[in-house]
């Protein structure tokens, strides 16, 4: 995984292609010219999650690969994290498995 760092001017210009036309993917040449600056994981303030799935105990469904569990144990203790669904995606019962992180919250609306 990969995660830049992107200041508020950035964001609110929507400077950066992908916050105009975000895609599933943008690779790292797209990148290359965009005068962004890689980040560690501990460097991060705030993360917000995607996932498919969620339950009332905060576990999520991610989309397979458990690239968010290992990436949400680098963060620093106080970094906030926010999963972000839909109502519909809440589930009575996730399969689980050993390595699967709960959120600290999920915001559905």
């Amino acid at each position: 995984m990969r995660f830049i760092k992107l200041t508020i001017e950035e964001y609110r210009a929507r400077a950066l292609p992908f916050l105009s036309s975000p895609a599933r993917f943008v690779a790292s040449r797209h990148c290359a010219d965009l005068l962004t600056r890689d980040v560690a994981p501990t460097q991060l303030d705030a993360v917000v999650v995607p996932l498919v799935g969620f339950d009332r105990c905060a576990n999520r469904l991610g989309y397979g690969g458990g690239n968010y569990d290992r990436f949400l144990n680098l963060l620093r203790p106080d970094a906030v994290v926010v999963g972000a669904a839909f109502r519909e995606q809440e589930c009575t019962h996730l399969p689980l498995e050993p390595h699967d992180v709960p959120l600290p919250a999920i915001v559905a609306g």
